[in-house]
């Protein structure tokens, strides 16, 4: 398998460091548009919040630049995978999921898909996978909300975007993911007493948990690994 060299691993989480900077701001701006609470702004702006940020982003892109050499897929899964950083944090802080990030999401994959057709794929071969993955996204988690189900119009909307981001299959991955961490809190909380199955938290964060997890270890590397 073909990997990156360490000199673009170190490339790559030099960027992942710059961006988090850009990703921190970007993120507070979209939290003081949400709340007049201070206390909410500064509990992602403390040097310790930034250089945790930092850390991360520069780590998590190292990996990417690791394990991919496309440059366009590099610049795909790295952005992707800020943005969901982003919509946790959000998520996290103010319990919404801001809907240009959702849309960021939506416009890096159809880049995306622009660069596949220019490369030399047809428009269904480049296309098809993330609409059904969207639908799919889309359809699994508007049928619980609409039998009553708490579950958000922000998260239907970032289930949506993360289907149209990496296909049915990649979805699906990263809903297992997210469901494991969820059944985790879950027995995090009556091991504690701190809550019980109908506690509300956010999913967002999970979600993206998911993404990263599903960008990381796609599933076709897991079965293949399996079939060894």
């Amino acid at each position: 398998m073909e990997v990156g060299s360490l000199a673009e691993v170190f490339y790559g989480s030099l960027l992942g460091l710059l961006s988090a900077l850009a990703f921190q701001r970007i993120t507070v701006f979209q939290i003081e548009r949400r709340t007049k609470e201070s206390s909410k702004v500064e509990a992602i702006n403390t040097p310790m919040a930034i250089a945790l940020w930092m850390l991360v982003s520069a780590i998590l892109y190292g990996i990417f630049f690791y394990i991919e050499t496309e440059t366009i897929v590099r610049l795909q899964y790295v952005l992707i995978m800020s943005i969901a950083i982003n919509i946790s944090v959000v998520d996290i802080d103010i319990r919404r999921i801001p809907n240009e990030s959702v849309l960021a999401l939506f416009l890096v994959r159809t880049i995306g898909i622009i660069a596949d057709i220019v490369g030399g794929q047809n428009f269904l071969e480049a296309a098809l996978p993330s609409f059904i993955g969207l639908a799919v996204g889309f359809i699994i988690y508007s049928v619980p909300s609409m039998a009553g189900v708490p579950i958000g119009a922000g998260d239907i909307k970032y289930c949506a975007a993360i289907g149209f981001c990496l296909g049915i299959y990649g979805f699906l991955e990263a809903s297992i993911i997210m469901s494991i961490a969820l059944f985790t809190y879950w027995i995090y909380l009556k091991a504690t007493g701190k809550g019980t199955a109908k506690t509300v938290t956010m999913q967002g964060p999970y979600l993206s948990l998911g993404v990263m997890v599903a960008l990381i270890f796609p599933y076709e590397k897991i079965v293949e690994l399996l079939a060894k």
